[in-house]
């Protein structure tokens, strides 16, 4: 590809304060019998089935944005129709994958409120596993409306009806009307990967730097050697069928993995569903997840529960650490997260990008590179000042210019984009 370089048990919940998902069925209980009451195998497998499809997201999550980035910023006058296609299909199959991992993990819940009967609904838990239906909603739609108007396109090349240029010509404006930015589902106008994170646009606005530790004494030990998927994700708006249209920035998801006792940079803002996922564990799902202050490192540790457990009284209880921590040492730095201003600037507009480092330590150099898809190149290795934040200036563009800067310290890196 050519891009331009350069510019309890019958309870299944137990609130406290939070709402968190529980092992214990109605196996566990004895409820039912014969031959219409599920198993521990079943309720086993429907767990695993489960953590698989929380697993899932977190991957083709940082596939689609990073596609969607592609999609977004690449100039077309200076590919051919070959690879052009191969974009937009790849746009189209990974947003499309996209979409079925977070179905897959909505039908999974259900299926587990569905083996649990009563014994969750009566926990006020009905959806608390599950993602917002809005986020497939909305970015199926884009998709679909991509994938209609690029076959019908592709349609009129094959046939010889249209040349090269004007092929570029209105695929370009395919592309310009259907992004997720321009849909207003608000996950490409700043996409951060960063310790095996991805954070959709907004997030990072109202996020304190941070970090989250999935794993303290106890999680650490009984999770050893395994792959933690995580996803945090908030939606506005109760009409899901408005929203899939109208919604503007109404969405937004931060995925990935970790190991245990591993930091993670925040991520998150208040509100929003914690969905905590460990291969061979039940999964643990905390609702109006409150993330750490300013400044902060919050550590969440709880005994995991076996898929397979048949304990009647089993209950996971969340212990939250929140700690201030402080450093002097750039090696200590634990993660790094950047914000342009303005966030979303018009053509000719200069762009000044601040890159924080956490915790706040000074001295600290920062690497920053920009590449605009209008050959625009530049960087700078700029240091950390007392707290730890770094800036970077970048000249104005022309309008519809895609810069793509990415920042980097102690191995931590972030990535922001914007277009003019």
């Amino acid at each position: 590809m050519n891009k331009i370089s350069g510019r309890s048990c019958c309870r299944g919940v137990v609130t406290l304060g939070i709402l968190m998902f529980l092992s214990g069925w109605l196996s566990a209980c004895g409820r039912g019998g014969g031959a219409s009451a599920p198993t521990t195998t079943t309720a086993a497998t429907t767990y695993d089935n489960y953590n698989k499809s929380v697993a899932s997201v977190t991957t083709s999550a940082q596939t689609f944005l990073q596609v969607a980035q592609d999609w977004e910023g690449n100039d077309f006058s200076g590919m051919s129709v070959i690879e052009i296609k191969v974009l937009a299909k790849s746009f189209i199959d990974s947003g499309n994958s996209f979409v079925s991992t977070l179905n897959n993990v909505n039908a999974t819940a259900g299926a587990i409120k569905k083996q649990a009967g009563k014994a969750v609904a009566a926990g006020g838990l009905p959806s608390g596993a599950s993602v917002s239906p809005t986020l497939p909603i909305a970015v199926g739609g884009v998709i679909d409306e991509t994938a209609t108007a690029v076959a019908a396109l592709n349609s009129k090349y094959d046939a010889g009806q249209i040349d090269d240029n004007t092929y570029k010509t209105e695929m370009d404006k395919i592309r310009k009307a259907k992004t997720l930015k321009a849909a207003g589902i608000g996950v490409s106008t700043i996409v951060g990967i960063a310790g095996g994170a991805v954070v959709g646009a907004g997030l990072t606005l109202a996020a304190a730097p941070g970090a989250v530790v999935i794993g303290g004494t106890v999680l650490a030990g009984a999770a050893v050697g395994k792959t933690i998927s995580w996803i945090w994700n908030s939606c506005s708006g109760t009409n899901k069928a408005a929203l899939a249209v109208t919604a503007v920035n109404s969405c937004k998801i931060s995925a990935g993995q970790t190991t245990p006792d591993a930091s993670i940079p925040n991520l998150t803002e208040d509100g929003g569903t914690m969905i905590i996922s460990i291969p061979g564990y039940v999964p643990v799902v905390i609702t109006n997840f409150k993330p750490p202050q300013s400044g902060n490192k919050l550590n969440i540790d709880f005994t995991p529960v076996p898929v397979d457990a048949n304990d009647p009284g089993a209950t996971i209880t969340v212990d939250y650490n929140e700690i201030k921590v402080t450093a002097s040492l750039c090696s200590q730095i634990l993660s790094i997260t950047g914000l342009p201003s303005p966030l979303d600037p018009g053509p000719g507009q200069s762009v000044t990008v601040t890159a924080t480092v956490f915790p706040a330590i000074a001295g600290c150099n920062i690497s920053f590179s920009i590449t605009g898809t209008d050959g625009y190149s530049k960087s700078a290795t700029p240091i950390t000042d007392a707290l730890g934040r770094a800036s970077f200036s970048i000249p104005g563009g022309a309008a519809d210019v895609h810069d793509t800067v990415s920042m980097g310290s102690n191995e931590k890196t972030h990535v922001v984009t914007y277009t003019f």
